[in-house]
């Protein structure tokens, strides 16, 4: 969970199309990117991150460069989307910004200064995740990590908002306030108040708390999480989709956890959100996932859950309550391995999801 953009996943990639900037009207944004040569002929957008709007858009043309010129009121984070691919995030200001084939963009005094802090960021985090260093010197790395991050947020300006999604991913929704309150800058921001929405649902389903149920789909194909959860078995239930890299790279963890415990008692359900269904189904093929999905689920799950990254894993004991969630890597699986000893030991197994019911390989369909 440490992209700067933590959320921007949440971004909806259908965008009402409006008309482009007039050419006779004064402009101070000049933005300019590379293009891909099928993407002539295709309409390239600015979008503010923050509220989702259409900041201006413009059709490729045959030099396959992407160029907007328009008139912003002061600096945003923005995405540029080429058709309803995500092509990038970044501070839109004024002036002649350029965004290269990898992802930098020059011309920028905002963009040199976050780029800038995230190359103090980028060696820390390395020395967190590397075991072979000692706990004393990653915990140092942790504490210099922490320091930056306090120093930008409290400059309480369009960088610090930019990294407020990593730096209260972890709080809880009175630590939230409280840093709202001490900083009230970032209080007006649109994303800001769904973080603040969605601390609060993540607290009402949170450790200890019995699931909330959701419906997807309707009539005959409708599926709910109460299908699979409270039903006598632990159920491990991933949301994830299939563009989310995180997503796919913790599934080798989650195959291993199925294989051993799914005859022992633990039941796997993943949640496609955020995706389309045609290519949750086209990912479920290639990781070769054996457990059941629901497909479609847009943000029906994530407004519930207050889910605000992915992937996001919550494990429901057999009569439905949370154990655990926003768990990965080793930590999911020594949680795991702790309950399910303790339920082998005490309780024998329920009858596993048959892997040729209609829950199994074949996705659950909206």
């Amino acid at each position: 969970m440490r992209t700067i953009f933590a959320i921007a996943a949440t971004i909806a990639c259908s965008i009402a199309v409006t008309g482009c900037t007039q050419k006779n009207e004064q402009t101070n944004l000049d933005f300019t990117a590379a293009a891909k040569a099928d993407d002539i002929g295709k309409t390239a957008y600015l979008v503010n991150y923050d509220t989702k709007e259409k900041v201006d858009s413009s059709i490729i043309e045959a030099d396959t460069l992407i160029h907007i010129k328009t008139n912003i009121k002061e600096p945003a984070i923005a995405r540029l989307f080429v058709g309803d691919q995500r092509r990038g995030v970044f501070i839109i200001e004024p002036g002649t910004l350029t965004l290269d084939e990898q992802g930098n963009i020059s011309g920028s005094e905002l963009n040199n200064q976050l780029q800038d802090f995230e190359k103090q960021l980028s060696p820390l985090y390395e020395t967190v995740d590397n075991d072979s260093i000692s706990q004393n010197m990653r915990n140092l790395a942790k504490n210099r990590i922490n320091s930056l991050m306090d120093s930008i947020i409290a400059a309480q300006n369009i960088i610090g908002f930019s990294q407020l999604s990593d730096y209260c991913y972890y709080m809880d929704a009175e630590q939230f306030d409280s840093l709202l309150t001490k900083y009230p800058y970032y209080k007006n921001f649109e994303n800001v108040k769904r973080m603040s929405e969605a601390k609060k649902a993540a607290s009402d389903t949170g450790i200890g708390k019995k699931f909330v149920d959701f419906t997807i789909g309707e009539g005959d194909t409708a599926t709910k999480l109460s299908d699979f959860v409270g039903k006598g078995r632990y159920t491990l239930v991933d949301f994830w989709a299939s563009w989310c890299g995180p997503c796919r790279r913790e599934m080798k963890n989650i195959k291993t956890i199925y294989a051993d415990y799914n005859k022992k008692g633990l039941d796997v359900i993943g949640v496609a959100v955020w995706d389309k269904k045609s290519d949750t189904e086209k990912a479920v093929a290639q990781l070769e996932l054996p457990w059941p999905q629901i497909l479609d689920a847009k943000e029906i799950p994530t407004n519930i859950y207050g889910i605000m990254g992915i992937p996001h894993l919550i494990l429901f004991d057999p009569q439905g309550v949370v154990v655990a969630r926003n768990i990965a890597g080793k930590e999911l699986r020594s949680v795991v391995d702790s309950v399910m000893a303790s339920n082998i030991h005490h309780k024998p197994a329920t009858t596993a999801i048959a892997p040729d019911s209609t829950t199994s390989n074949t996705p659950v369909s909206k």
